[in-house]
């Protein structure tokens, strides 16, 4: 008895129906299941630009709002340029120690004063230890006259001299846990030294207000 199956016997009416019915369900079921999957797509996608644009419109308002409120600090201080400095971690050294570094995200001047933000970016901490040290130390350096870091920071005095800084303020902001990250820095060129604690508190509670909004 020959009980081999010829490809006659297999491609009956009846069998070809059958496997085009299994085929037709089979594409089904997948063009169903692509369709979902792209819903889901097309759903994250602009769930995600509309996050990103929030973000974009969030984070520009708090710019404008500190380069105002700096400028205008700078106005009542009579200072050439106010500048704020945020501590960051630059990557790592081949020994796995962080490499932190600080940049200036915000910068005023008076009009005639040289900005210079565009080049003080992603400054290794290690350069200007001399400065950042008694600085975080002391929450704040005053200093009236620039040749007064002459010997005792030379980094920083080199730096600022190089920008026709005479005379600054520098103070540190914090964020909610009261741990440092980065410093406000009142300068002056051309004008006389001037402070007033109170103006220069009140900048750095109103900077580490908004930079902590950054974090919600």
């Amino acid at each position: 008895m020959n009980n081999t199956m010829s490809l006659n016997d297999f491609f009956t009416l009846e069998n070809i129906e059958t496997l085009g019915t299994m085929l037709a369900t089979g594409a089904s079921v997948l063009f169903i299941a692509w369709k979902s999957f792209q819903k889901k797509i097309d759903k994250y996608i602009n769930e995600k630009g509309t996050n990103i644009s929030g973000k974009i419109r969030g984070h520009s308002a708090i710019d404008l709002a500190i380069v105002k409120k700096i400028d205008e600090v700078r106005e009542s201080l009579n200072a050439d340029r106010v500048r704020v400095f945020e501590f960051h971690n630059g990557g790592h050294y081949a020994h796995g120690r962080s490499a932190l570094k600080a940049t200036c995200t915000y910068e005023t001047c008076r009009y005639g004063i040289k900005p210079y933000q565009s080049s003080l970016a992603n400054i290794p901490l290690g350069c200007i230890t001399d400065f950042i040290n008694p600085l975080l130390d002391n929450n704040y350096l005053a200093i009236a006259n620039i040749e007064d870091i002459r010997t005792s920071m030379p980094s920083m005095y080199n730096l600022k001299k190089s920008m026709e800084v005479t005379a600054f303020y520098d103070v540190v902001i914090k964020n909610k846990s009261g741990d440092p990250v980065g410093f406000i820095s009142i300068q002056f060129c051309v004008n006389k030294y001037n402070t007033n604690e109170e103006i220069i508190q009140k900048l750095v509670w109103f900077v580490e207000e908004e930079l902590s909004s950054f974090m919600c």
